[in-house]
């Protein structure tokens, strides 16, 4: 079956997104996208369930593509995603503490991570629960899980909520995918000595602004 997807952006309330982003929206090649659904609201718990639900009521949607709007995905980052054909399949990125956004139980506990290493070029692994900066998911998986789906809870963000229950119902891992790989948008500042901060941050890598030469 041909997949059609939904892409669902959460962004929060009154948030513009920058122009590198923008770009990359733009000429981001996204096959079998089905349509597009941008919600905005102070918590990002709120906007993934909204979400979620929007795309169950899609005629003829199969998938759910998570995309925040601070991550940028790598070019062939969603035929990474749909070659596996499995129910969640992630692109690795750091989070904006430089953490991998792969996790995995401490100890079979929901409210204790582990974080894992993400996998290179040409390699995946499976994950516990993973940050939704980029994340495919068969629809059929929010039929199956009972609602809410996104909460905030003690110790738990929205995702590692979210991934408990999956957990608690199919026992059934993220594969996260190393081609897949996408970078984060970070803080930038420029000085009068010119020196800059990181624009966004990959894996391993650290891409800079530089000012235009006088």
């Amino acid at each position: 079956m041909t997949p059609r997807i939904v892409l669902c952006m959460p962004t929060t309330a009154h948030r513009a997104v920058s122009m590198y982003w923008a770009l990359h929206f733009r000429l981001l090649p996204l096959p079998y996208l089905h349509r597009v659904i941008v919600r905005s609201d102070y918590r990002v718990d709120v906007n993934r369930e909204a979400l979620a639900e929007a795309a169950l009521a899609v005629p003829g949607a199969t998938h759910l593509l998570w995309w925040d709007d601070d991550i940028w995905p790598a070019r062939e980052g969603i035929r990474a995603l749909l070659r596996h054909q499995y129910p969640i399949t992630a692109g690795p990125y750091r989070d904006k503490q430089g953490r991998p956004s792969l996790m995995r139980w401490h100890d079979g506990r929901h409210d204790r991570v582990d974080r894992l290493q993400p996998p290179g070029p040409g390699q995946h692994l499976y994950a516990d629960a993973v940050g939704l900066g980029w994340c495919l998911m068969d629809l059929r998986i929010f039929r199956a899980v009972p609602r809410p789906w996104f909460q905030f809870a003690a110790d738990l963000g929205e995702d590692c909520y979210f991934f408990a229950k999956v957990h608690d119902v199919w026992r059934l891992p993220v594969l996260v995918d190393g081609d897949a790989a996408c970078g984060h948008e970070m803080p930038v500042r420029l000085t009068v000595d010119n020196a800059t901060e990181p624009v966004w941050s990959g894996l391993g890598q650290v891409v800079e602004v530089s000012p235009p030469a006088s």
